[in-house]
């Protein structure tokens, strides 16, 4: 293309065609057009790898705090094990607890799966986050069910004795 360009002017001007300053800007512009993309390919090119360096920084950012709050969580569990009274006020904590540990790791699981992602399409190194949110679930799963199941007591052992002193009454 640009061959023909160059040619037609040079055909142009040899036969002392009057060329208007539009029209050589013109010429020069559709000269230099492939060279003009060229650099601004190159410019794109520059600006896509910077933001996609500062994408990875930032993902690689998340991905430190969810591994931290995975710990967190992780600790909070094995505390768990540790703890245990059956007054009815320590039994609600115990409820509460472990219901902010589960919403803790449904977050965890949602940000694991954003993260994913992200690191898919940036063409990164997929971290997998998905089995330590298993495996805290797991080793959650078991002192769950029992503080659960002492919760449930508790209240039918107040409902049941409740109830039996209005009818003795």
């Amino acid at each position: 293309y640009c061959t023909q360009v160059y040619e037609r002017v040079s055909f142009l001007l040899e036969e002392k065609f009057r060329v208007t300053r539009e029209d050589l800007q013109l010429f020069y512009s559709t000269y230099n057009w492939p060279y003009n993309i060229k650099m601004f390919m190159a410019r794109s090119q520059e600006l896509q790898a910077a933001r996609k360096k500062d994408l990875e920084m930032v993902l690689e950012g998340r991905q430190e705090n969810l591994t931290r709050k995975l710990q967190d969580t992780e600790r909070r569990v094995e505390k768990l094990f540790e703890l245990g009274a059956l007054s009815p006020l320590e039994v609600q904590g115990m409820v509460k607890r472990i219901t902010a540990i589960r919403e803790a790791l449904e977050e965890a699981e949602t940000e694991a799966e954003n993260i994913e992602e992200q690191e898919s399409l940036l063409g990164m190194e997929i971290t997998d986050n998905m089995s330590k949110i298993r495996e805290t679930k797991a080793s959650l799963e078991p002192i769950e069910k029992l503080w659960m199941n002492v919760r449930e007591y508790l209240e039918l052992a107040h409902y049941w004795s409740t109830g039996k002193q209005r009818l003795g009454r």
